[in-house]
């Protein structure tokens, strides 16, 4: 479900009060603004295998929790990232074959969850 936020401008242009204009508009809000794992169950995600060699699978039991994925290295580098339906693909395969060997951190992200985890590639 996504949340909106109502925004009201007022510009005041000149000193008469003909010149004021107002405007509205619609924002669309994303409340968490941080990655926190906590408020996705672990047992909605799995992400396997790991350590994976040239494919890494994530399988999502509610597919509409997220809508992009974001890999990054140890260095906080982003090395992958898409936006994703995952009602369409099941299980969302992603292409590790080129990713130098290390630990990775996966980000699931979507506009009232975020999950975090990290795998490995040798």
């Amino acid at each position: 479900m996504k949340r909106f936020f109502f925004v009201l401008i007022i510009c005041l242009l000149g000193l008469s009060s003909e010149a004021q204009h107002i405007i509205n508009f619609t924002i669309p809000v994303c409340p968490t603004v941080g990655i926190n794992s906590a408020n996705v169950n672990e047992s909605q995600v799995r992400i396997f295998p790991n350590p994976a060699q040239n494919v890494l699978f994530i399988e999502i039991e509610n597919e509409n929790l997220f809508e992009y994925i974001e890999i990054r290295d140890i260095f906080g580098k982003c090395v992958y990232n898409t936006k994703v339906d995952f009602f369409l693909e099941r299980p969302f395969k992603v292409n590790v074959s080129d990713f130098p060997k290390g630990v990775y951190f996966l980000l699931l992200m979507g506009c009232e969850r975020n999950y975090r985890d990290q795998f490995i590639v040798y």
